[in-house]
């Protein structure tokens, strides 16, 4: 519960390299802000269109950490993708330290909206 989520917190925080941010640069950053909004719009939607309240859908608009091994994983598949792999890497995992500060962010926003409409929903 609530009380586990200080120790979850350090350990993503303490996994974060922003120099890695620094290096996904302009593109890794958009590519984040991109997946936090635009994902977040359609999963928002999804949860809701299944009976959800959209905050689950919220939550869900990130980039996942381990993302950040995929172009590695691919280029070990093909050799051939081998440069491209590297550069997509940095743009990654700048778009995974971006979705960590913005999806919880997103997330409490829905959840507020949420809850404003149900106590209006209640009192009517």
């Amino acid at each position: 519960g609530p009380l586990l989520i200080p120790f979850f917190a350090f350990a993503l925080g303490a996994g974060i390299n922003l120099e890695m941010l620094l290096q996904g640069g302009l593109a890794g950053i958009l590519l984040g802000v991109l997946t936090t909004f635009v994902g977040g719009f359609f999963n928002i939607r999804a949860d809701r269109l299944v009976g959800g309240t959209g905050i689950a859908g919220a939550a869900a608009s990130s980039t996942a950490g381990n993302a950040v091994a995929t172009p590695l994983a691919i280029a070990q598949a093909d050799p051939s993708l081998a440069e491209v792999a590297a550069a997509a890497a940095p743009l990654i995992a700048a778009s995974v330290i971006t979705t960590a500060i913005l999806t919880p962010v997103l997330t409490s926003w829905v959840a507020k909206k949420q809850a404003r409409q149900a106590s209006l929903e209640k009192n009517a």
